[in-house]
């Protein structure tokens, strides 16, 4: 993947999106979020805008699959 500019990360106001995570997915943020003292919504903030950094940095390239039926899928990191 090319890098890619960035539009800005923490510019502009916060809004609140929903993610649709597995249960197993959920115990570890919280597990983290736990064990440092914050909020589970400040970790996943802070895990998003790290990706967001590493990909726009080129540190971090995002699989995708495409399969014989035109579907695209990403791949586990």
């Amino acid at each position: 993947m090319p890098r890619r500019k960035s539009r800005g990360i923490e510019v502009g106001p916060t809004k609140s999106i929903g993610v649709g995570l597995k249960q197993g997915e959920i115990d570890d943020i919280d597990e983290i979020a736990n064990e440092l003292g914050f909020s589970r919504n400040a970790i996943m903030a802070w895990m998003i805008r790290h990706v967001l950094r590493n990909i726009q940095e080129g540190e971090l390239e995002i699989p995708v699959e495409t399969t014989t039926e035109v579907k695209r899928y990403l791949g586990e990191p």
